[in-house]
């Protein structure tokens, strides 16, 4: 019995001579918004987003988002600290398109549209709903489109015609012929 009396006296001063460790609060935004932040392998929240209880310690965080490269982010959150990583920058990833549209007369007036498929998002502090870019004219070379999948739309003399969707790919020019 006095065996655990000391024991346990013992374990009180080794508990009571390591710091209390109080969680702290982290910050991300990242440009553009909406990217999904995993701390540690566990899904945290999506940007932007500030969250409490933040273990002191260094962590991993992982900022992910279709169309992005991956970017990892190393910190170190200090005891009952507040930590704002400002705004996280993703790096897009690319390809090009070059559209040919074929057939009609050569006097029509040819309209193209291409829109983006995506969710809204903030880029450099815009509400951003999706892509959308417009031509005249039979073939345009579109250079630096996110990888993912567009909607073509082409008008002769006014008219929609052709509604067609294709992808964009990374580092290549993707060739979309449309054929009236």
């Amino acid at each position: 019995l006095k065996l655990n009396a000391v024991w346990s006296e013992h374990r009180k001063a080794i508990v009571a001579s390591f710091p209390s460790q109080k969680p702290g609060e982290l910050t991300i935004r990242t440009d553009p918004s909406k990217a999904t932040v995993f701390m540690d392998g566990k899904l945290l929240a999506t940007t932007p987003f500030t969250v409490g209880k933040v273990r002191p310690g260094d962590h991993m965080l992982l900022l992910k988002k279709p169309g992005y490269r991956d970017k990892s982010v190393s910190i170190v959150m200090e005891d009952s600290g507040e930590m704002d990583l400002g705004i996280q920058k993703m790096e897009a990833i690319v390809g090009d398109a070059r559209i040919r549209v074929k057939g009609g007369k050569s006097k029509d007036r040819i309209e193209v549209e291409i829109e983006e498929f995506s969710e809204p998002s903030t880029v450099g502090g815009l509400e951003i709903v999706a892509g959308y870019q417009y031509f005249e004219g039979r073939e345009h070379l579109v250079e630096s489109l996110l990888i993912g999948q567009y909607t073509i739309i082409v008008s002769r003399n006014g008219d929609v015609v052709k509604r067609e969707v294709f992808v964009v790919e990374e580092g290549k020019t993707n060739e979309v012929l449309v054929r009236l």
